[in-house]
């Protein structure tokens, strides 16, 4: 009696083992691949006129010669910061834009590139246009947090009698700095203890003739 319920069983067995091999795996859809998001490209346009008017050139990358035949007067920023030279292969005096520049005085442009980490951004200015000492405020947009600042000096020599920067706070800074700048010359850095939220630099100058105009930008890192 045991062989033969052995023998029954055993071709039962082999049965279900065969049908459970031959049924087909079961596959499913593969879920719908996500497009990337694409970062939009760094991107500035500098123009020959003010007020982004007149012809222009939009750059994504290092541009060591630009062969430009005009100055810049302007310039419109979509992302990224930016260096401005007036020489080929970034020589010559650079400026740091990061932000649209409806006014750039004019500027010999003749090669940009992407700003390198810890380079100088531009924060604003203001005009010197007297002899006697004129105490002028350069308000700052956005509040950036800063590590320092400097004073660069356009158009013309200046001459320095302090200046003093405001913080978001209320707090204040005295800066020390020199009693003459020349044209196209900086401070060195102006450093605060600690990174410090700006809102504004008070600075008092004078142009070096009655007949001398010049300008203070400021800039920071």
């Amino acid at each position: 009696m045991r062989a033969g319920r052995l023998s029954f069983l055993v071709p039962s067995l082999l049965l279900v083992s065969v049908g459970a091999v031959a049924q087909p795996a079961v596959t499913r859809p593969a879920p719908p691949l996500r497009p990337t998001p694409v970062k939009p490209a760094d991107e500035i346009t500098i123009y020959r006129d003010r007020n982004f008017s007149g012809p222009a050139v939009s750059i994504r990358q290092d541009e060591a010669n630009l062969g430009l035949a005009w100055t810049v007067g302007s310039a419109r920023v979509r992302g990224g910061t930016w260096e401005l030279c007036e020489r080929p292969r970034y020589q010559g005096a650079c400026h740091t834009v990061w932000r649209d520049s409806s006014n750039l005085g004019q500027r010999r442009v003749q090669s940009v590139r992407p700003a390198r980490s810890g380079t100088w951004r531009d924060l604003g200015g203001a005009d010197v246009n007297r002899v006697v000492w004129t105490r002028s405020t350069i308000r700052v947009r956005g509040t950036p947090g800063l590590w320092a600042v400097r004073l660069c000096a356009e158009r013309n020599r200046v001459r320095l009698q302090g200046a003093r920067a405001y913080f978001t706070n209320g707090r204040f800074q005295n800066l020390q700095v020199p009693a003459q700048l020349a044209s196209g010359a900086c401070t060195g850095p102006l450093a605060f203890p600690t990174s410090r939220n700006i809102s504004s630099v008070e600075v008092t100058a004078a142009t070096v003739a009655v007949v001398t105009r010049a300008r203070i930008r400021l800039e920071g890192r």
